[in-house]
């Protein structure tokens, strides 16, 4: 397997730092899952547990219902895949992400409510390791 370069510099010894709440899902824990299965020695998962949706949907059906002047729009979705990472661990060496949520690397609980960013413990994790891995 290659690895990035960007103007000549090989990235393939750089730490990805990468963020998760409840809120990841999907594509982002199929990325998640491949960073950590191809370049798992450099891959940092920092935050709360992922939500654990591994399929992807197909929305072909558009149902239009008027009402009291009023145009509303009903999509009917369909699952049409599921994601699966690749684990030499596990039976067949791949399992699927679906309702199987991804631990972070380093737990790291967040607020509540918004605040600024200087003092979200999340960043501030992702970017002492992102820089320790730079010594």
């Amino acid at each position: 397997m290659g690895h990035a370069k960007i103007a000549g510099t090989s990235y393939s010894s750089s730490v990805t730092s990468t963020l998760t709440n409840s809120s990841t899902a999907s594509a982002s824990e199929a990325l998640i899952g491949a960073m950590r299965a191809y370049n798992p020695d450099n891959t940092v998962v920092v935050g709360q547990p992922t939500f654990g949706k591994g399929v992807f949907q197909n929305a072909p059906f558009m149902l239009f219902d008027k009402q009291s002047g009023k145009t509303y729009a009903y999509y009917i979705s369909i699952v049409t895949g599921y994601y699966y990472i690749v684990d030499e661990s596990a039976e067949g060496g791949r399992y699927c992400i679906h309702q199987n949520p991804m631990e972070p690397d380093l737990a790291v609980n967040a607020n509540d409510i918004m605040r600024d960013l200087s003092s979200d413990s999340e960043i501030i994790a992702a970017n002492n390791s992102f820089l320790a891995s730079l010594n």
